[in-house]
């Protein structure tokens, strides 16, 4: 279930810029992921460090809760992520901390608003959809993800190789 809470533009200000573009047209070229503009949740600006002309942000998404589990697993290095409506490359994940990082060069600083975003800020977070779509489909592979279902699984994998041996 979607909460408007989830999402941050409530706690714009008057004169803040936020990122706005254009839905892609079917028949153009494709560069980067789909961006849906369904946030997902929120992510805090932890740290901020120039790399020579580039600029390297890392985030901390929120503790997991009954009502908003763990994104992480959808989150790779090399891998999309869309933060306030922008798609971008992941260059680190740190899973046992919640952290991501990513690394904008000096083209993409000028065109988002994020680059102007201070240590403490919040963001909207949306993850890559194909993870999300792939996730599903292997939970439903293993019948649900239970320990019964995995069990199945792998006894139907070890009597393949048993039957050909």
């Amino acid at each position: 279930m979607f909460h408007f809470d989830a999402i941050l533009l409530g706690d714009r200000k008057t004169g803040e810029q936020v990122n706005l573009e254009r839905a892609m047209l079917a028949h153009a070229r494709f560069g980067g992921h789909f961006v849906q503009a369904h946030v997902d949740t929120t992510a805090t600006i932890i740290r901020r460090e120039h790399d020579g002309d580039s600029l390297r942000l890392w985030f901390q998404l929120p503790e997991p809760t009954a009502d908003r589990p763990s994104l992480m697993p959808y989150l790779i290095p090399k891998g999309y992520v869309a933060i306030d409506g922008a798609s971008l490359t992941l260059t680190e994940v740190n899973d046992s901390h919640r952290i991501f990082g990513v690394m904008l060069i000096q083209h993409t600083q000028e065109k988002i608003a994020l680059a102007r975003k201070a240590d403490g800020a919040r963001v909207n977070i949306e993850v890559d959809m194909v993870g999300k779509y792939v996730r599903k489909s292997v939970i439903a592979a293993l019948g649900g993800g239970s320990e019964d279902g995995i069990r199945r699984l792998v006894e139907k994998a070890v009597e393949n190789v048993v039957s050909v041996v």
